[in-house]
């Protein structure tokens, strides 16, 4: 079957290529049983057949971008087409999982999931500078066990210097508490509960309006406050007594409560009783906490009782991010999409879903190892082909194409333009991608004009290709090499592929009416590869 048709858009030309290619393709490789078991199952059951296994090349290109958030250089995917060992697939995705480079794009990802995109780059600025991305990072690469992180940053209260940006997760909310109910609600449980401020929710009777409030009510005693270690959050031991009103206007007292969770006590004064903020509500500080000049801490703490009785072993925690991953790695979640995983939106494959979560929490809430169970699948290794038209995507019985979140789209930018080792990057330059291209784990991704005037006008990227020294270096070898050689080397370099000889035909006329002009028609032939759908998207 042919591959999809992509078109490179140049200015002033323009190349477009189809992508063909024949590879040597073996059955599906049932590396993690269970997880293809279940799969063929519902193959079976709706007589589809599954794509045939993706080539070595589209494998390492996927894999680098699915892990670490960039394409693989020349020399590192030369590496792994060399590699003869049948386990050769197993051994990378080891090797990137155990790479830095794993924790910095997860901690981009998630990142977006904890605290959405900035509106303007000076909010993501204070997220690098207070510590909140060295904490994600630090966590996914040190694979803390993820029910600790969601502890610590619903907590908010670091336990030393180096976990100090947990912290700013509420902090940032600069005490908005219903805010801070809607962040925590669909990052750390995949539910959205805001449609329950004002009623039970219209669509599922399992959210209601006291859950909603109950949220809030938890997190309504903090204060922002400024402590030698930094931003903090503080918590006071009285107050935060609400009341909400329903759509008859009958008006309830806001009880400790969230959805899957027993309802928490808490004494409640009197209508018109004063409470006393006296020093006994409190605990006596510890010697860090007095050096640290970190708030005082109540001895009832509706943030600790969150912590403690609703979050831990939450069945909905491990939910949440089987099935962020699923689609992350995958295309779209098993519950589609992946942030609402609130009984509305039913899992495709709800006996998938509910294996993941549980080998997820037997394993002590493991990260990287629930990443390995999904990328050594061989559904996950499938073609982006389907068999035959109409295949829904959600059978998963094919790779589904999905486009590169920002940070991955600009870093891959510059690997292919040979920017990228060390690690060089334009901090400005990123900021505008994030803004032109925000989308994660999107319901659905359409591209805009917004997006395309970018690419072809902003100055940064202009600058980016037209200052690769790379480019320059490969049209001087021109002069020794026959031009069809260098301009297939950047298509492997841009696209992971060979070009096929029409795509080389046109390139080659391009490349031969400017050759007064060399380094821009090669920034401009490297541009339009960039540029186009089939380095955009991760296939």
């Amino acid at each position: 079957m042919r591959r999809p048709v992509f078109t490179l858009w140049l200015l002033p030309v323009a190349i477009v290529g189809v992508v063909v290619g024949s590879s040597a393709f073996g059955e599906l490789p049932v590396v993690n049983g269970k997880v293809d078991r279940l799969l063929v199952e519902r193959w079976q059951a709706a007589s589809v057949e599954p794509s045939p296994r993706c080539d070595d090349a589209a494998f390492v290109r996927r894999l680098y971008l699915d892990l670490v958030g960039r394409i693989p250089t020349v020399a590192e995917r030369a590496e792994f087409l060399a590699d003869a060992s049948l386990d050769k697939r197993e051994r990378l995705v080891d090797r990137l999982l155990a790479s830095p480079e794993y924790g910095r794009y997860h901690r981009e990802v998630f990142d977006v999931v904890f605290m959405g995109r900035p509106e303007r780059s000076r909010k993501l600025e204070q997220r690098r500078r207070n510590g909140w991305h060295e904490y994600l990072e630090t966590a996914f690469n040190g694979n803390r066990a993820w029910d600790q992180v969601c502890r610590e940053v619903v907590l908010a209260r670091p336990a030393s210097r180096d976990d100090r940006g947990a912290a700013w997760f509420l902090y940032e909310r600069e005490n908005r508490y219903q805010e801070i109910a809607e962040a925590v609600s669909p990052a750390i449980f995949g539910v959205q509960i805001q449609c329950a401020q004002c009623h039970d929710h219209p669509l599922t009777d399992a959210i209601e309006q006291r859950h909603y409030w109950g949220l809030v009510a938890f997190f309504n005693r903090g204060q922002n406050v400024m402590a030698a270690g930094g931003p903090q959050v503080a918590e006071s031991a009285v107050g935060g007594w609400n009341k909400f009103a329903d759509l008859t206007g009958a008006s309830s007292d806001a009880a400790l409560a969230y959805l899957g969770a027993k309802t928490i006590e808490e004494p409640r004064p009197a209508d018109g009783e004063k409470e006393s903020d006296a020093a006994e509500k409190y605990r006596e500080p510890t010697a860090e906490q007095k050096a640290s000049g970190a708030p005082r801490v109540p001895v009832f703490s509706r943030r600790e009782r969150f912590a403690d009785e609703v979050l831990k072993d939450h069945p909905l925690v491990a939910r949440a991010v089987a099935n962020r991953l699923w689609g992350l790695y995958m295309g779209r979640g098993i519950s589609h999409p992946a942030d609402k995983l609130d009984f509305e939106h039913e899992p495709s494959h709800p006996a998938l879903l509910d294996y993941l979560a549980a080998e997820f929490r037997a394993d002590g809430y493991d990260v990287k190892r629930l990443a390995r169970r999904i990328v050594t699948s061989g559904a996950y290794q499938l073609t982006a082909i389907p068999t035959a038209s109409g295949v829904d995507p959600a059978l998963f019985a094919h790779a589904i194409e999905r486009p590169l979140i920002a940070e991955a789209y600009y870093r891959s930018m510059r690997v292919a333009l040979g920017q990228d080792t060390p690690i060089v990057h334009d901090d400005e330059l990123q900021a505008a991608f994030c803004e032109t291209f925000p989308d994660v784990l999107a319901e659905q991704s359409v591209g805009n004009l917004k997006q395309s005037l970018f690419l072809a006008n902003h100055e940064g990227v202009q600058v980016m290709f037209a200052n690769s020294w790379d480019l320059v270096v490969m049209y001087e070898r021109t002069r020794g090499e026959h031009p069809r050689s260098v301009l297939n080397e950047l298509f492997v370099r841009c696209l992971g592929r060979d070009a096929d000889e029409q795509e080389l035909d046109q390139a080659l006329r391009v490349f031969d009416n400017h050759e007064n002009k060399p380094r821009e028609i090669m920034a401009n032939i490297a541009w339009a590869l960039c540029t186009g759908a089939e380095f955009r998207w991760n296939h």
